[in-house]
């Protein structure tokens, strides 16, 4: 069966607006308004679940996903006769998540038509002569990027990067260049940005924000980054610096860094100054400031090309709308088990049995490690996270929000990473166009040890800042 691209970009964007609309009847506690967005919110939220089944979306491992965890959330709760409550809740619990998923592409646009990219490249090797100067500039321009605008910045990376790359490199080593470059500086600048998926789940599922777990966070991620650039950047060889392509038309890096820095810091303190939901909070701020960013730099025309354009054919493409679903099905299933007590004891029994024996950061390092095996294994880590924090919520296993934050948001990024069946070694081997280019050979045959490292230096890191920093 298929769905109309142009229906299934309306209904996403309906549920966009009304899940932003939900967000401040909530936060006013507008009593009278509740029913109508309530019920409003649901009709849309179950239309985007039932159209990822149906094989609207296109992608059919995406598409079996979410049909599989909506079949089995529908079946607990008729099976404990669960009040209607409770199915309202569980098919709306993620509706905040979805709507930020539809937006985030947002903050892409200044980054692409200001050039920016370009820009950070130049800079990344104007003063390079040797082949590992020019690899730190890769990993360095894609941490970056990778901080700013997370899926939608790899496309950016990668075309910016391959000219470069291809004049001083053989064709296939030019490629292995590009790809690890990209995997060893995104991966760490993903630990640390508030604009992402991973981050937004876990958000969501621990509570915390991310203006408070910012400084942990920056422990976590800079370690991480600093062991890219010491070991895994390649040999010292000199290159021929009349190779490298000059970039024309770069932009001034000064739009960049105060576009950057009120985006982050609105979707950092909004949170904590309103009391309003920090993943709307991210949402609404990414369109906002991405809008009069595009404003400041004098390039409106073209970004409004680009916002109606995402609004009326983007938001259809499996990358949005089909994830869009499949993170409505999660948050649906997590609600339903926590409707079935056995359950969650048992989980919570394992939780219980881990803490008992290695303590509260026995059970962090767990958690990153259930992320790591899950994920090699092809269960979805966004997934994953939601269903341990609804466990130890459910079990009341005192875990300090943050602390929860940082191990889910670890082995999120983990997993996505540098599993082979992860999301981002299966864009960038397409981006490519290698016929031979896979995710497994970019995990398993040039990046395990890198990915192993990292383990180690992310879990390190977790402990370290749990002995500094840990509230008794």
């Amino acid at each position: 069966m298929r769905i109309s691209t142009k229906i299934v970009s309306t209904v996403i964007l309906l549920q966009i607006l009304t899940a932003g609309v939900w967000g401040i009847v909530v936060w006013q506690k507008w009593v009278s308004l509740f029913p109508l967005f309530r019920f409003a919110l649901l009709v849309l939220c179950a239309l985007v679940l039932v159209m990822g089944f149906v094989g609207g979306l296109k992608v059919r491992l995406v598409s079996a996903t979410t049909a599989t965890l909506t079949l089995v959330s529908i079946a607990i709760l008729l099976w404990k006769w669960a009040p209607v409550d409770t199915w309202i809740n569980g098919i709306t619990s993620y509706a905040m998540l979805t709507m930020f998923m539809g937006v985030i592409h947002f903050v892409s646009f200044p980054m692409s038509i200001g050039k920016y990219n370009m820009a950070l490249l130049k800079v990344f090797t104007r003063r390079a002569s040797t082949t590992r100067a020019i690899n730190r500039g890769f990993q360095f321009m894609s941490y970056i990027i990778g901080f700013i605008s997370m899926f939608a910045g790899i496309p950016l990376s990668y075309f910016s990067t391959k000219p470069t790359a291809e004049a001083l490199y053989k064709k296939g080593e030019a490629t292995r260049i590009l790809v690890n470059g990209w995997i060893r500086g995104w991966y760490p600048g993903m630990l640390l940005t508030p604009i992402s998926v991973p981050m937004a789940i876990s958000i969501a599922a621990s509570g915390a924000t991310w203006a408070v777990a910012a400084p942990y966070l920056a422990i976590q991620s800079f370690p991480v980054f600093a062991v890219s650039l010491l070991f895994f950047a390649g040999p010292r060889e000199p290159i021929d610096k009349s190779k490298i392509p000059e970039v024309k038309e770069a932009p001034s890096l000064i739009g960049f860094v105060v576009g950057t820095a009120v985006l982050v810091a609105t979707i950092a303190f909004a949170p904590i100054l309103t009391g309003l939901n920090p993943v709307w909070c991210m949402a609404v701020f990414i369109v906002v400031v991405s809008t009069l960013w595009l404003v400041a730099i004098g390039k409106s025309g073209p970004g409004s090309a680009q916002i109606k354009t995402h609004l009326t054919e983007t938001l259809s493409s499996p990358g949005i709308s089909g994830m869009s679903a499949m993170i409505l099905a999660i948050g649906f299933l997590g609600t339903a088990i926590g409707a079935v007590p056995e359950i969650v004891a048992l989980m919570g029994g394992v939780f219980t049995s881990i803490v008992n024996v290695v303590g509260i950061l026995g059970l962090l390092i767990a958690i990153v490690l259930f992320h790591v095996i899950l994920g090699y294994v092809g269960v979805n880590p966004f997934i994953v996270s939601p269903l341990l924090a609804t466990v130890l919520r459910l079990q009341n296993i005192a875990v300090d929000s943050t602390f929860l934050m940082l191990a889910l948001l670890a082995g999120q990024v983990w997993a996505i990473t540098h599993s082979p069946l992860g999301i981002a070694p299966i864009v960038m081997a397409s981006l490519t166009g290698d016929p031979e280019m896979n995710s497994f050979k970019i995990n398993l045959r040039w990046n395990l040890t890198y990915a192993l490292v990292s383990l180690l230096v992310e879990c390190l890191a977790i402990a370290a800042i749990y002995f500094v920093f840990y509230p008794v």
